[in-house]
């Protein structure tokens, strides 16, 4: 993926590994997604880590179709990001 400029990405989402490693909480809350493994990277973040919570919320039921397209990050209940961007660690280059 270096070809593709997603190695900053690819960093970022290794961080994130890191930190669960260290037993830092993590929680992730998505929306269902299209492709049928959208969750995977999330879900095996959280894998046999108890301090890392994932969460899917259906939005189908309240909105019908479409996407939800914002972003948000918290960060030590102190830094945020809020914007566009795909959470896909290629995407965040």
């Amino acid at each position: 993926m270096r070809r593709f400029g997603a190695d900053e990405g690819r960093r970022v989402y290794k961080a994130l590994e890191n930190a669960a490693d260290r037993k830092i909480k993590i929680r992730i809350v998505q929306h269902s997604g299209f492709a049928p493994d959208f969750d995977q990277e999330s879900a095996d973040l959280a894998a046999g880590r108890p301090n890392v919570e994932n969460a899917t919320v259906l939005f189908e039921d309240w909105w019908g179709s479409g996407v939800v397209h914002a972003k948000v990050w918290i960060s030590d209940k102190k830094d945020v990001y809020i914007g566009s961007a795909n959470n896909d660690w290629k995407s965040l280059t």
